[in-house]
């Protein structure tokens, strides 16, 4: 059985692996790959994280050294993965074989499948925003908010001079 070699990306510090296999170099254009688990229900790491049926997924990017195939992995697979051995396929070069997960260590990305989601054609992107956030949603008519020091109704009026909600105010500061 052939052995890949996993380390951290030095080069994006969290999140990010680069997996070195041995005399797969012929698989450059087509690197999707396929990583098992054994003793597990859900052992195979697929497009939603682990799951029963096989999925390939496809790197950040891969590049050759030599007779080697490097691939660079990202979060939505870095993340999902503790150290201990998985089994690991490259079905364009033949190969089949394990890796010893090192303690990667996570990204923050605020979700374990990090900001793009693993598919069997690909990463899927987040529409980029340049920065702007859409409108901030509205929270249901008769909802009290606390805003700014003070207690408002949500059905477009301000309140926060009536009795009932001048009361309920008192009562949230006393607290």
């Amino acid at each position: 059985m052939n052995q890949a070699f996993v380390e951290p990306d030095l080069k994006q510090p969290y999140g990010h692996a680069v997996v070195r296999l041995p005399g797969a170099a012929a698989a450059a254009a087509d690197p999707r790959f396929l990583i098992r688990r054994e003793g597990y229900e859900k052992g195979v790491l697929g497009p939603g994280g682990w799951q029963v049926g096989e999925a390939h997924l496809s790197p950040l990017s891969a590049n050759t050294d030599g007779n080697d195939l490097i691939i660079h992995l990202g979060p939505q697979v870095v993340d999902l993965l503790e150290p201990g051995t998985v089994l690991l396929s490259v079905p364009a070069a033949g190969f089949d074989g394990f890796a010893v997960w090192p303690d990667i260590a996570p990204s923050y990305t605020g979700s374990r499948m990090g900001d793009s989601t693993p598919t069997s054609e690909g990463f899927i992107r987040p529409a980029q925003t340049n920065g702007r956030l859409g409108p901030r949603p509205q929270p249901r008519r008769g909802t009290v908010l606390k805003d700014r020091g003070r207690l408002q109704a949500t059905n477009g009026r301000d309140r926060s001079r009536e009795p009932a909600v001048t009361a309920a105010y008192a009562a949230v500061r006393s607290r």
